[in-house]
């Protein structure tokens, strides 16, 4: 009978559980590490990804089925009268894979089927059938058989890395809270106790918004290695910048004869003129304006804040080329951006949808986020020279109402 000699089997190792719960525990030390200032000054979603960013893994996705050249094995048995046995056939059947070799070693939730056999050297999964008197059809059902059940594993391992870390992230930015919520407590004991507090030598910002709206700069918390700590805007400040931004999508579909022939600089101006009602800079009064060809900026010192791009569409390119325009802009790690367009072609609908799409085909886009809203889209872009260096950009889409004539003649755009 033909028999699989000593069978290696995949999937066996470490159970996916115990490799989370090892991350969430190295995560927790390294939060553990950070200084009350980095918690009370830190951004939680950016600071979440940036722990979640060293978890992330390439997922295996195996190549073409290859088989090397089969082996004839004699074997003599006996004592004194040597007999010859019959012959086996060695076929090893080698198939490469692209992606995390870990994941072969890992246990999912549940078995889709038996384990299946196989080995991995460096980026190739080896497994061995032995024969005694070999056929192909038998050969290529147990070899069909075993890749089959390897991609199973790899089918539920999958839906349960993707759950796995889900948990994962919502846990990080659980204990981010936490540790941010104590600290607030232990501030307002301090606070009721009634002493004298003396002031620290080394006086750290915290990003709280104050009616009117201040913007301060809060400091992100270096995780991998120590790095100079830049300005940043706090999530809560974005995305209250863009709800207002958003709010003014209502004001021109009320007034649209007063915008349905407004220019490119006046149109910025009225979103100038709503931000700054609601927000003010540091206390060197900078606020939302126009510098150089960015049509909104906030600035702290050298670093810029938040920065928007207003265009009106006209294609693909117009914010292709938007995008392009602030990704020379951005300077530091998690920058907040904005681009808003405005679009006169009647197919409001379709303006959006292209829009998406454009923003996922630009060569810097690497993540869409979730968005508040059905005319939005949320995105991480990587920095040309800096893989590591994310942009928060989002994609806000306002419809100018036109004139008949103009609407026709924008729709062709």
């Amino acid at each position: 009978m033909p028999t699989i000699v000593v069978p290696r089997y995949l999937f066996k190792d470490v159970p996916i559980v115990q490799r989370f719960d090892k991350m969430m525990r190295h995560a927790g030390t390294v939060i553990d590490g950070m200084d009350d200032d980095e918690i009370l000054s830190c951004d939680v979603t950016a600071t979440t990804e940036d722990l979640l960013r060293q978890y992330r893994i390439e997922f295996p996705t195996l190549g073409s089925t290859n088989m090397e050249q089969p082996v004839l094995i004699k074997e003599s048995r006996g004592g004194s009268q040597t007999i010859a046995a019959p012959s086996q056939y060695s076929f090893t059947i080698v198939i490469p894979f692209e992606g995390e070799p870990a994941i072969f070693k890992t246990q999912p939730g549940a078995f889709p089927c038996s384990a299946p056999i196989g080995a991995i050297h460096q980026s190739e999964i080896r497994f061995t059938l032995v024969e005694l008197s070999p056929e192909s059809n038998i050969i290529r059902s147990k070899v069909d058989r075993n890749i089959l059940g390897i991609r199973k594993y790899l089918e539920v391992l999958r839906s349960d890395w993707d759950r796995a870390f889900d948990r994962l992230s919502k846990e990080i930015n659980k204990a981010l809270m936490t540790r941010r919520d104590e600290l607030h407590r232990a501030g307002l004991v301090g606070q009721e106790l009634g002493y004298p507090l003396r002031r620290r030598d080394d006086p750290s910002g915290m990003a709280v918004p104050v009616t009117r709206k201040s913007i301060l700069p809060a400091m992100p918390p270096s995780v991998a290695r120590p790095v100079a700590r830049e300005p940043y805007i706090e999530d809560s400040i974005y995305r209250e910048i863009l709800n207002v931004l958003a709010s003014m999508s209502l004001l021109i579909e009320r007034n649209h004869t007063t915008f349905e022939n407004i220019e490119e600089p006046v149109l910025r101006d009225h979103f100038l003129l709503q931000l700054n009602g609601q927000f003010e800079g540091k206390a060197t009064g900078e606020t939302f304006n126009g510098n150089g060809k960015t049509d909104i900026l906030l600035r702290d010192g050298d670093k810029n804040l938040f920065i928007a791009e207003c265009k009106f569409w006209t294609g693909q390119k117009s914010l292709m080329d938007a995008i392009d325009q602030l990704l020379g802009y951005a300077t530091w790690r998690d920058s907040k951006a904005a681009i808003l367009v405005f679009s006169r072609r009647k197919d409001f609908s379709r303006t959006v949808e292209d829009a998406g799409r454009t923003l996922q085909q630009h060569r810097q886009f690497r993540q869409l986020r979730d968005s508040e809203r059905d005319t939005s889209f949320r995105a991480w872009i990587a920095r040309p020279d800096d893989e590591q260096r994310r942009i928060d950009l989002t994609v806000m889409l306002f419809n100018i109402p036109q004139t008949s004539a103009i609407a026709d003649q924008g729709s062709s755009s």
